[in-house]
């Protein structure tokens, strides 16, 4: 199997029992990262349909690739960054900088140089050709099976057959220093999810089904083939004026409805850069209006010196959209350029103030001292008692007193004696 292979270097080695690997490949970066199944109900999940024809199982008719809808989370540790978040078909090989995984389908979520991001959904569609079994053979087999057991092929065939196998899919995310691109730190959540092969009744073992005739529709121009189209387009968010601390994640949807069938892909633009591309969306026009969400970070521009805390700033959105027709083989840009953008505004408040320890604080209980005021003394329990008044000596080096003369009395007089 063929795997794509990122590699971040170093210049700095160091050798360990033998191994040599980069110094930063040795630290931790990456604290968490899990991959799920998304809330929601999507009944095609998971579904991989076989049809019959003449008495025999030849043929998948429920589309190219086997479809899930999973979200991720990932966060770094310390000062690093997000240097790539995916979602991938397989378990791939993970080991410090470097990171081996499927080439034939990988979802990559935008949350380069964020601190974490929370569950975020897609939808992943892995190629049939690259599941690990042929599901139209597995039907032929299980049909020789069932007959081997002495079931007979019109039982077999009269009726949907179940069989069910497991794939993996997986969340990669890398991190590391902001201030070193090349150096990342990979790790990896891996989960099973179920495949259920529907071989479908015969409808008569031996019998020819007749072609069906396209009705006119959605999907069809008098009754023909009618090319995939995304007619109107639009982004919406729930507070077109909204405010919080910064930075901030602010959820957006897309919604889009058009004509045909096949896999759409939108951009975000906004000043001239892409700030946000999805991943491939299955669409068929049968299902009228489709929805899809996104986050987008709301901060302060560096670069823009009048943005300030407390005042409100402005961004404007525009929408392209690329489609791909169920028989086509690559992206094209829809005809109709920009679809309806939009303009939002958001103010960034002041986080609040890490508390500090109030220099007049006692004890629960007692009296707080608020520094500046006087503190109010107890009043006497009896008033014909007088309050005595006590005053006290402030601290520090007493006055040395000082020697007193006097002049003797005459009691005092020194005797003389004579010798």
């Amino acid at each position: 199997m063929n795997t794509n292979r990122i590699i971040a270097t170093s210049l700095l080695a160091i050798t360990t029992g033998g191994l040599s690997l980069p110094g930063w490949a040795l630290l931790d970066r990456v604290e968490y990262v899990d991959i799920r199944k998304a809330d929601g109900i999507h009944i095609n999940d998971g579904k991989i349909v076989v049809e019959a024809t003449n008495g025999e199982y030849n043929k998948v008719t429920s589309g190219n690739s086997v479809n899930y809808h999973m979200e991720m989370k990932a966060g770094c540790k310390n000062y690093n960054i997000l240097k790539s978040t995916d979602m991938v078909f397989g378990n791939p090989n993970i080991g410090g900088g470097i990171a081996e995984y499927h080439p034939y389908y990988t979802v990559h979520l935008f949350a380069r140089g964020q601190k974490s991001i929370g569950y975020t959904s897609a939808e992943m569609q892995v190629p049939l050709s690259e599941l690990p079994f042929n599901p139209v053979q597995l039907c032929k087999d299980m049909l020789q099976t069932k007959q081997n057991q002495g079931v007979s092929k019109l039982q077999v065939m009269n009726s949907d057959q179940h069989l069910s196998r497991n794939i993996a899919l997986s969340a990669v995310a890398s991190c590391g220093p902001k201030s070193n691109a090349s150096k990342r730190y990979f790790e990896k959540a891996t989960t099973n999810v179920a495949v259920d092969i529907i071989c479908k009744a015969s409808g008569g073992v031996g019998s020819i089904k007749a072609k069906s005739t396209p009705i006119s529709g959605a999907n069809s121009i008098g009754g023909g083939y009618q090319p995939l189209m995304i007619t109107q387009a639009q982004i919406t968010t729930n507070k077109i004026h909204d405010a919080g601390y910064c930075p901030s994640d602010k959820q957006f949807t897309v919604s889009f409805k058009g004509h045909g069938k096949g896999y759409i892909r939108y951009s975000i633009v906004m000043g001239g850069n892409s700030v946000y591309q999805s991943f491939p969306i299955s669409y068929n026009s049968d299902e009228g209006y489709k929805q899809h969400h996104f986050s987008y970070t709301a901060a302060l521009d560096e670069n823009k010196t009048w943005e300030k805390i407390n005042k409100e700033f402005k961004r404007d959105f525009s929408l392209l959209i690329e489609e791909k027709d169920e028989n086509a083989k690559k992206f094209t840009w829809s005809k109709k350029g920009h679809f309806t953008g939009l303009s939002w505004y958001y103010t960034c408040k002041p986080k609040p103030a890490v508390p500090t320890v109030n220099p007049g604080f006692k004890a629960p209980g007692s009296t707080p001292v608020i520094p500046g005021q006087l503190t109010p003394r107890a009043q006497a329990t009896s008033p014909s008692k007088p309050v005595r008044k006590i005053t006290t000596t402030p601290p520090g080096p007493q006055p040395i007193p000082q020697l007193q003369l006097k002049s003797p009395t005459s009691e005092e007089q020194p005797k003389r004696v004579i010798r």
